[in-house]
């Protein structure tokens, strides 16, 4: 009896392990499930503003810089469609055109215009100094960007280390975490920025290399809008999931830049390490690479989550 007893009693252990161990693995295989969707979601708007970028590149390629009805008639649906703050056209201004350059905005505005950046101590001034400017000339939507006219993007170290980049690549840059300069508030958000160059003409056939910098295709990217309103097209599981996107780029380690869903982003650390992690049983590192960097999607089940599965 006794033998026959602890063999029943090995035998319900083991497939008691068993099934606790297929549940485990279901559970952990529906939250990689849930984590994957909205990673997938992100990267689908970063992708859809690297393309944005792109058509509002080859338009300045392929001519002269368009005019305001212009430009919004290109822009304004793209903003539509996507979750950027601003489309911008960032022209390249070399210093003994300036005053011309300034001249003409004026005229075609009819609104004072000049070319700015601010002093040490947050002053709006005159930009002054530099071979080449990089004035913001046209922005869309209008509404609540006003701000940013005329300010000069190579006059601000971070801003000026993506644009020369961009130049030095050709490629599609993104800059570090900044507060545009149209922000009241210190919202986080990146500048990407799309080079455009005039096309050659003494290449092959006349198109060859790239020939002189005519500015940027540049967009204004609130993480924090971008990553909410992604995250939400994921679908269910809004409450089962939290979501951490993280900047792999930032010298003092993995940096937190946005949070889903967003009242659980008080009380997280700037910075997400492998203390953090140890937090949780397990979770979702999702890398995403755009715009010439590396971001994560960091996931992690909510005690919701646990009590469902």
């Amino acid at each position: 009896s006794a033998t026959v007893g602890g063999l029943g009693l090995v035998l319900t252990v083991g497939v008691a392990l068993l099934v606790l161990a297929w549940e485990n693995h279901e559970r952990k295989a529906t939250f990689e499930r849930l984590a994957a969707s909205r990673a997938e979601m992100v990267l689908d708007d970063m992708l859809m503003i690297r393309n944005n970028l792109l058509v509002l590149a080859g338009f300045h390629t392929e001519s002269q810089d368009l005019d305001r009805e212009e430009f919004h008639a290109i822009a304004a649906p793209m903003v539509s469609r996507s979750t950027v703050q601003a489309y911008e056209w960032i022209p390249a201004v070399p210093a003994a055109e300036k005053e011309r350059f300034e001249a003409a905005v004026r005229r075609e505005s009819g609104e004072g215009f000049t070319i700015w950046e601010r002093n040490a101590r947050g002053e709006k001034v005159p930009a002054a100094g530099r071979a080449v400017y990089y004035p913001v000339y046209r922005v869309e939507p209008p509404a609540g960007n006003e701000a940013a006219l005329g300010f000069d993007l190579g006059s601000e170290p971070v801003r000026r280390a993506a644009l020369e980049k961009a130049i030095r690549t050709g490629l599609v840059t993104a800059t570090d975490t900044i507060t545009p300069v149209q922000e009241t508030a210190r919202r986080q958000a990146v500048l990407v920025f799309h080079p455009v160059f005039a096309k050659d003409a003494s290449g092959p056939q006349g198109a060859g290399g790239p020939g002189r910098l005519r500015g940027f295709a540049l967009a204004v990217v609130r993480l924090q809008s971008l990553f909410e309103k992604a995250s939400g097209r994921a679908g269910r599981g809004e409450d089962l999931v939290e979501t951490h996107l993280t900047d792999l780029m930032d010298a003092g380690g993995p940096r937190l830049l946005a949070v889903y869903p967003v009242d659980h982003a008080e009380g997280h650390p700037a910075i997400i390490d492998d203390a953090y992690l140890r937090h949780y049983a397990f979770q979702s590192i999702q890398p995403l690479f755009a715009f010439g960097r590396a971001y994560a999607v960091v996931a992690h089940p909510t005690p919701e989550f646990h009590a469902e599965y």
